[in-house]
């Protein structure tokens, strides 16, 4: 038998012997810190523990290994050969390489591979694996995410095109602070990329400055300071600070950033606010008033739906407008225009905020009873329509009011018949036809708004010109339901309700709409669906139609103007004029599809187009990374401390890049 046969074999036998232990190998490492200053220092490692290494450097040599911590600069301080943390080009072997992705992929923790049903289970399918230690995982991660990161690097240095950025920031459960960055650009293939950058712990909350000096400092990391062509985030006053920071920032390095036009707010935040103020102007964010007496289910917001692929939250924070004025004014000025058909007690005669309570006491009585939901079942039989589980929504969230609105509306009848079976139980929080008439009118209202923030959210297709197209569509939806029911000889409560939050909706967003820079524009222009057609028809026009010009030559659309002038072979004002006189593509056209076989035509509009094109309508992208580290936090059990995370998500990002 061969020497490893008697060694596995051995192996075997100690470990079946639950008396005998094995005496931990211990090895030497030499600090090449102090070898450099002519002291031979040797630290013991037991089994390749790390434990001693990092001791040492933190009480030896302190500020090197805070630049350790910092990610300043990585340093090999002990001898080649020796595994240790602070190796980042350590070799990994193809298995080890598949655990990894593996891991980082399905969001999986260090510590997975540790009970022992998991590791049974696995030697069971291959009896010759052997299955690494956390620790050592946790050095494995930390080579493979520096390995990953300078391809990352390259890809970036070798790409011709500006880059595009979404910025979020949330706290967790425990009320720590973190920002995510996402990176978008169009490659060579005219192929939109998106990857997660950097997801960033922070001492502060919600700071501005801290959030610009983590930003830059993500910049200077993958030599990007000149290759930003946008960055979109809400409107909040953080980020205020954060633009005026970054100017500073970017100007002190030797590098030019401009906060008016290199500044894009996420679509969703902008329907959020209108959404927030129409609720408001409905009284529906006073949850119903507690007057009830209800004391049995006051905790509705245990099981809620959780829709984090888009900015809906309505949180007082996300609250933080920038633009904001006195909350009032706009529902005052309204009231005045439909005053003479308002009485005294129009909101007690009907209040769309008891409609919602109802709904929300009713549907969390049922879910958090098996008899009410068997109850609910039968009733659905009995009216022919289909039983779903109870949809419950946050007060917070207003899609997720969409959610529980839409689900009542589909179970209405269902519904009814339950609560006319027990009159006692459920008198309190039956619906009236009335009440269900403003819950329909509310959600064919919201129903716009979730359509736009699911199609803006993409992050595998162009977003930015969709977002003013779709803004103008909700203007005119918006306007088209109020003069209908403006038009109406007796108006109802209801009709008043609604004109003065549909009004409230559309006032907030219009507010951010006139903020939009000329980038907006020049996108729309780019988009060969589009084109001129419909930027005619945009509030734009009507704006530049009532400024004085004074040379007839500058009643053209210039969208080349924002751009540095370049040596180029054609024009750019004749490019220009081609571009615009050749038929518009067709609606269902991948307008990145179309620029790449037209590049060469209009290689200044095409530059142009690849550019903005890369700007993300939303934070969406950004968002997305709270919920996939919320998960993985969650699947860790605490065993994953936030540089770990960090490694995780990225790596789960970057292996799709």
């Amino acid at each position: 038998m061969s020497d490893n046969s008697e060694l596995t074999k051995k192996r075997r036998l100690d470990e079946s012997n639950p008396t005998k232990s094995e005496t931990p190998s211990i090895e030497k490492a030499q600090c090449l810190v102090c070898k450099q200053s002519k002291i031979d220092k040797f630290v013991s490692r037991k089994e390749g523990n790390t434990s001693c290494i990092i001791k040492h450097l933190q009480s030896a040599h302190p500020m090197i290994w805070q630049k350790e911590l910092n990610g300043i600069k990585k340093q090999n301080v002990l001898e080649p050969g020796q595994r240790t943390l602070f190796q980042t080009q350590e070799r990994i072997s193809k298995q080890d390489l598949l655990l990894i992705k593996l891991l980082a992929k399905k969001k999986l923790p260090f510590d997975f591979f540790d009970d022992d049903i998991t590791r049974t289970f696995i030697q069971f399918l291959n009896p010759n694996m052997e299955l690494p230690s956390r620790k050592k995982i946790q050095a494995m991660f930390f080579s493979e995410f520096k390995n990953q990161q300078e391809r990352i690097k390259t890809i970036i240095q070798n790409n011709e095109s500006k880059f595009s950025f979404t910025i979020n920031g949330s706290a967790n459960s425990k009320g720590k602070f973190y920002y995510g960055i996402t990176c978008h650009f169009i490659d060579d293939n005219w192929k939109i990329n998106s990857f997660a950058l950097d997801f960033l712990s922070s001492k502060e909350k919600d700071n501005g400055i801290d959030m610009a000096q983590l930003f830059f400092n993500c910049l200077k990391e993958y030599k990007l300071q000149d290759k930003v062509e946008g960055i979109t985030f809400n409107n909040a006053s953080a980020n205020i600070k954060f633009m005026n920071e970054l100017v500073t920032l970017m100007e002190n390095s030797g590098f030019h950033f401009d906060k008016e036009n290199q500044r894009f707010c996420c679509v969703s935040y902008v329907l959020n606010l209108g959404v927030q103020d129409l609720l408001k102007a409905m009284h529906v964010e006073n949850d119903g008033g507690n007057d009830d007496g209800d004391d049995d289910d006051d905790d509705d917001n245990d099981h809620v739906i959780n829709d984090s692929d888009d900015a809906s939250t309505m949180s007082s924070d996300e609250n933080d407008d920038e633009y904001s004025s006195d909350d009032d004014s706009v529902f005052k000025i309204r009231a005045t225009d439909h005053s003479d058909n308002l009485d005294n007690n129009f909101f007690a005669k009907l209040n769309p905020s008891k409609a919602i309570y109802k709904l929300r006491k009713t549907l969390g009585k049922i879910e958090r009873s098996e008899i009410l939901q068997n109850a609910l079942n039968i009733s659905c039989t009995l009216v022919n329509i289909e039983y779903i589980k109870p949809v419950l929504d946050m007060s917070t969230k207003w899609n997720s009011t969409y959610d529980m609105i839409e689900y009542s509306l589909k179970l209405k009848k269902g519904l009814n018949l339950l609560w006319s079976v027990d009159i006692s139980l459920w008198q309190k929080f039956t619906l009236s036809e009335n009440e269900w008439d403003i819950l329909n009118h509310i959600y064919e209202f919201l129903r716009h708004f979730k359509h736009i923030s699911k199609t803006l959210g993409g992050k595998t297709y162009v977003t930015l010109p969709l977002a003013i197209i779709a803004i103008n569509m909700l203007f005119d939806k918006i306007d088209t339901i109020v003069n209908e029911l403006d038009k109406k000889i007796y108006r109802s409560n209801v009709d008043e309700t609604l004109i003065l939050g549909f009004q409230a909706a559309r006032d907030t967003m219009m507010k951010h709409y006139n903020l939009t820079n000329w980038v907006y524009c020049a996108v729309l222009v780019l988009d060969p669906r589009h084109k001129v057609k419909i930027f005619s028809s945009t509030t734009w026009v009507h704006e530049m139609d009532s400024q004085e010009i004074d040379n007839k030559n500058e009643d053209k659309i210039d969208i080349t103007s924002i751009f540095e002038d370049t040596p180029m072979h054609k024009n750019y004002q004749d490019e220009l004029d081609e571009y615009l006189a050749i038929k518009r593509a067709e609606k269902n056209q991948d307008i990145l599809e179309w620029w790449k076989n037209h590049q060469e035509t209009f290689p200044t509009l095409g530059r142009m187009a690849r550019d903005l094109f890369s700007i993300m309508a939303t934070t969406v992208p950004s968002e997305r990374l709270f919920s996939l580290s919320g998960s993985i936090m969650a699947e860790s059990s605490g065993s994953m401390n936030d540089e770990s995370a960090r490694m995780t998500l990225c790596l789960h990002s970057w292996y799709d890049i």
